[in-house]
Order: structure tokens, then sequence, then C-alpha cells
């Protein structure tokens, strides 16, 4: 999903701004979009995700028996398709979790074009940081 640089209005001074920016320029309000909450929680989700398959990539790997080789080997595929599968039930979610936050911009914004454009471009940034998964 590639979409452009885009300007958002930020949450305080209602000021046009590129929505790579950390820090308003105008207002001085860190995190002028409200990114930084919806992906400390999705970075959060990838490292339980992570650490749940490799435990239960482990467990599944003590019930074989086999050189090292072998095991090394089997963790590391187990532990591949289960942070695939939960990447994608962590996508399903924050999906969900940006079309709820686009009602709180809408009522921060006070049209719909603007929270739209922000749930594109917040969408972005969640696609970015999951790529991965």
């Amino acid at each position: 999903m590639e979409i452009e640089n885009t300007l958002l209005t930020c949450v305080s001074c209602k000021r046009q701004l590129n929505s790579e920016v950390d820090k308003c320029p105008h207002c001085g309000k860190k995190d002028p979009f409200m990114f930084k909450k919806i992906e400390k929680k999705a970075g959060f989700l990838m490292f339980l995700d992570i650490l749940i398959s490799f435990l239960l990539a482990i467990k599944i790997c003590s019930l074989f028996g086999g050189g090292l080789v072998v095991l090394a080997i089997l963790l590391w595929v187990l532990t591949a398709v289960f942070a695939k599968i939960g990447g994608f039930f962590i996508k399903k979610h924050m999906d969900n979790t940006v079309l709820k936050m686009k009602d709180e911009m809408k009522t921060i914004y006070g049209n719909d074009e603007e929270a739209n454009e922000w749930r594109l471009a917040m969408t972005k940034r969640i696609y970015d940081l999951l790529k991965y998964c």
C-alpha cells in the first residue's frame, strides 16, 4: 500500500501539516495526528505475537525428537507460520481500531473529508509497521 505524504490537520491548532511530522511547528503539540498512540498498540501486539509464536513453536518442537539442526529449522518455520497467522489478526484488529479512531477524528476535525485523509495516512503507517507480519 503506497500512499504519498498528505496534508493533515493538527488536532490542537487545526493547521495543515505534512503527515510525516512528529511535532506541530505552529503549536508545538507532539504527535499532532495521534499516530503514536495507535502505533504503540500495533508494536506491542507485534511483539506479543512473535513471543507467543516462538513459545508455541518451542512447545511443538519439544514433542519431536531429532537432531539440533532439524529442531532449529522446525522452530524457525513454526515461528514464522504462527507469526504470520497472528499478523493477520493484528492487521484486522488495527483496521478496526483505525476505523473507530476515524469517528473521533471526525469529531475533532469537524468534517468527514479530513477524517478520511487521516484514516488513509494512519492505515499506511500501520501497514508499513506490520509489513513483515
